[in-house]
Formats: structure tokens, sequence, C-alpha cells
């Protein structure tokens, strides 16, 4: 299924699930994640997150709504997890513990705890003390400072898919980040053994816009040209069938538009699109 917003409405091709065409009437924006989380929204500054498709359209209460600072500009899914982007530039991040990569920041428990001895005059006893710290839970939303503060201005749009997020700043500089531990790298130098990194595509070229898919990644530049990296299994690399993957290399695509330029870039599972306008 495809789902594309025109100026007079969401236009859809192909099967729309009833699940999600009920999500979208009842809650307008929604993220679903791989693991069936849902994250809708609630207002300005709040997003309501649910287990399941399921219990957000039965009438459940969320398992937990979550309340930002400031006004939310967007939010994303990826497989296991949240990320989102406020007005103000700040980028938050929540999910599965065991794929900490993909947080883009460092988690702590919300407590820390230690053991030690006192005496009650002759006996010795062992004593369990707590104190509390600045929590970052995987499981909440915690921001991801590496992304603040930058050289070319604050984050102006976010990107996810699978397990890579991406970054852009309002200088149009990208940052990735995440992955799989066991799974080959989609992007060259963005591992989940790191944080945010700063990705060049092509030497004196901006990005304006990026896309993420399962395992491929889509960008636009300045420039009007489109790169890709990644799989390209179902040929979602738009650069035809007999490569199999790009190796973390970036590729240009060969759009042979007529009359239209290119002006932003999509990202399915495994597909890519590319919306244009006249020239």
């Amino acid at each position: 299924m495809t789902s594309v917003e025109t100026g007079s409405g969401v236009k859809t091709a192909g099967a729309v699930p009833e699940e999600h065409a009920a999500l979208r009437k009842q809650f307008g924006k929604f993220a679903l994640a791989a693991n069936n989380n849902v994250l809708v929204s609630v207002d300005k500054t709040h997003l309501s997150q649910y287990n399941s498709i399921y219990s957000a359209l039965s009438g459940m209460s969320p398992g937990r709504t979550h309340e930002f600072a400031g006004p939310i500009d967007q939010f994303v899914a990826y497989d296991v997890g949240f990320a989102v982007l406020t007005v103000a530039g700040e980028v938050w991040t929540w999910g599965d513990d065991r794929y900490p990569g993909c947080l883009g920041r460092v988690v702590s428990a919300e407590k820390y705890v230690y053991y030690t001895y006192i005496h009650l005059g002759d006996i010795k006893c062992r004593a369990l003390l707590t104190f509390p710290t600045v929590p970052s839970p995987a499981s909440l939303p915690g921001r991801v400072t590496d992304l603040e503060d930058l050289p070319t201005g604050k984050i102006i749009k976010i990107a996810a898919g699978g397990y890579t997020l991406g970054a852009i700043t309002s200088g149009h500089d990208m940052y990735c980040w995440g992955g799989h531990p066991g799974r080959k790298e989609i992007i060259e130098g963005v591992s989940p053994s790191l944080g945010p990194v700063p990705v060049v595509v092509e030497d004196d070229s901006d990005v304006v816009d990026v896309a993420v898919g399962d395992s491929h990644v889509i960008v636009l530049t300045d420039k009007v040209e489109v790169f890709v990296t990644g799989e390209n299994v179902n040929g979602q690399l738009g650069v035809g069938d007999s490569l199999a993957q790009s190796n973390g290399a970036w590729i240009k695509v060969s759009l042979h538009l007529q009359n239209e330029v290119p002006v932003g870039v999509v990202a399915g599972p495994r597909s890519s699109f590319i919306t244009t306008r006249s020239n």
C-alpha cells in the first residue's frame, strides 16, 4: 500500500490495511514500529504510546503518555522504537534497550544502587542504598545531546527505518546513527557502537532531504541530485537489479526527468519514492 498526501487530501494505491485507516481516522498522525508499538498524537506537546494497534483502537488507556517541553515537529518510528523532533530542534529517542545504538545517547538506570555495611552496636548489617540519578532509561524519551549545538545549526528533519536513523541540520549537514549489531553497515562509518556521526554524501553537496527504509537510505542534495545506499534486493535503490547492495557507498540515481525537478524523498520498508514539481 502507498499513501501520498496531496493538496486535496491523502491518496492511496493498493490495499490499505483497515487498522491503519482506522488509526489515521481516530488519531490523525501516528507512527508504527515493527514490534507493533504505536505512537499517536494527542496535542502539540503530548504523544501516547500503545503496545499494539488493537489497544490503540479499542479505547484502552495508553501504556504511556509522553510529555515534551515544547511543541513537537515530527515523530517517527524505527523497528524497535521511536524518535521525536521538537520545534526547538531537540531530538528525543527511546526503544528496546537491546539496541542502544539506535538511541544515539547514553542509557542510564533510574537509580544508582550499591551495598554497604553498617554497625548496630556489635552487629554488622548489610544495607542496600539507592540514590536517584538523572534518569535516561531506554524505555523513556531521552535527549540526543550529540545533536545539539552543532556547527551548522539545529536539527530540522529526522528520518528512521529498520535500525538506522538520520537527521538534517538547518545548514543541511546530515548526521546518522544506529545499526543492527549482527548486520552489515548500511552507511559507511555508521555503526551501533557510535553515536550520531556526520555523513558526507558527496563533496561540496548539502543534504536537503533524507528517508530511511528497512535497509536502505535515500537522500536529496542541494544540487537536485538523488543518492542511495544500502540493500537493493527489491530494487529499492533504483539502480538496476544486478546490484545486491551498495557496500556502504553512495550511488547517484539517474532520474531521466523531463520538465520536473525532485523536491523530496520518501522511503517505504523496501521501496523508494521521489516527489517532484514542474520545472
